[in-house]
């Protein structure tokens, strides 16, 4: 699922409004503006100023806002421009917008900046204060259908890293209430700052003829509440022209409950316990490396610093597998491991896990499994690895 069409048609009317001439604002409209301003600093917005409200068939514009977080210089937030596109501000003070558009959005602190181009959401919802839910068990601070943040740049002052990123989008399903039932997060063109890297990482890229990189990444999942049916469909990180490392699986036991229960825990900043995961089961599971292009060059360097050709190099390493499963006795998952880390290594276009059990195994099975019998663990999930496949 792309982002979704009514954020396509959210940029062209927020653009309208941008461009458009603009007349002054109504009451209401006023009102609205202020809504808005409260939901800022019912979140930790001090010392907020702006220029101009103005208005398009009902479209709200606010240039140039600025505010402080929590009254500390040190931490400043610009906005150049936000648009509303028909807002709502209701009875109890709730604020609602179909779209949102935000134009050169800064924030400065002591330790590091973020900006971006242009900050786009859709079907917001704003409570006229972060409420307590009961039935979510967690403070609603809002809620959208999609949103796009592009032209991204993050600067880190204490390592002076500058990360640039492309794009970042989200997209949500809320079909079966207030969670979502199917999400999914792109990210694109980040470059990560090598030179920001120690010294030992810099001269490991280099010897791997790697001087820059640019990464992307996917999220997608799927939520099905009244089976407790978690799918994720895709979660993948990918280095152009090197490799893409994918994730699918599906696991059982992820009730409304639990999924809430992490979500506070998640919100208080506290440590994920154990015990939270021994309900859910594994149905199945599939990790990838894939070649993009480049990686036989990587192997071919890596074999080259040790002397060596690529075919002695998937050798050398097989030998170290066979050493090192000895005290594993798994023969069949150990002969697969080791044949398919030498086939990858020799040609490298795909390397595959996979976990396909006779029916679906509770994690706490999984975790009593590891510590009295790991040897079983292949068998228990129906483990089996292949290189090179489609």
């Amino acid at each position: 699922m792309k982002v979704a069409s009514s954020l396509r048609s959210a940029v062209l009317t927020l653009s309208a409004v941008i461009v458009l001439y603009c007349g002054p604002a109504s009451a209401e409209q006023n009102a609205v503006a202020e809504a808005f301003f409260q939901v800022l600093k019912q979140r930790g917005a001090t010392a907020l100023a702006y220029e101009t409200i103005t208005v398009t068939d009902g479209n709200i514009r606010i240039g140039n806002l600025r505010a402080t977080l929590n009254n500390s210089a040190e931490y400043a937030l610009v906005f150049e421009g936000v648009a509303l596109a028909k807002p709502k501000l209701h009875a109890n003070g709730d604020l609602s917008v179909e779209a949102l558009a935000i134009d050169a959005l800064s924030f400065g602190s002591p330790e590091l900046s973020f900006s971006a181009n242009r900050v786009l959401m859709t079907e917001m919802f704003f409570p006229s204060a972060p409420k307590f839910s009961v039935d979510q068990h967690t403070d609603l601070v809002l809620s959208y259908s999609t949103a796009a943040v592009q032209g991204i740049v993050i600067e880190d002052y204490t390592t002076g890293a500058i990360v640039p990123i492309r794009e970042i989008t989200v997209a949500l399903d809320r079909d079966q209430g207030s969670l979502p039932s199917h999400a999914r997060l792109e990210l694109s063109g980040l470059r990560p700052d090598l030179n920001a890297l120690s010294t030992g990482q810099q001269s490991a890229l280099a010897r791997l003829g790697i001087s820059e990189l640019s990464l992307s990444a996917v999220a997608d999942g799927l939520w099905e509440s009244e089976s407790g049916t978690l799918t994720v469909n895709d979660v993948s990180i990918s280095a152009e022209d090197y490799a893409t490392l994918s994730l699918s699986a599906s696991f059982g036991g992820v009730t409304e409950e639990l999924i809430l229960e992490f979500t506070t825990l998640a919100a208080q900043e506290s440590v994920i316990a154990l015990d939270l995961l021994q309900t859910i089961q594994i149905s199945s599971l599939s990790l990838r490396l894939e070649n993009n292009g480049q990686l036989a060059d990587i192997l071919d360097m890596e074999a080259n610093a040790r002397d060596q050709d690529r075919e002695a190099l998937a050798k050398e390493l097989g030998k170290t597998l066979e050493r090192v499963l000895l005290p594993f006795k798994a023969p069949e998952f150990n002969a697969q491991l080791i044949s398919g880390t030498e086939a990858f290594l020799r040609k490298p276009e795909s390397f595959q896990l996979k976990l396909d059990p006779t029916a679906p195994v509770p994690v706490a099975q999984v975790m009593g499994t590891l510590m009295l019998s790991p040897s079983s663990l292949p068998y228990l999930l129906g483990a089996t690895i292949t290189a090179n496949t489609q």
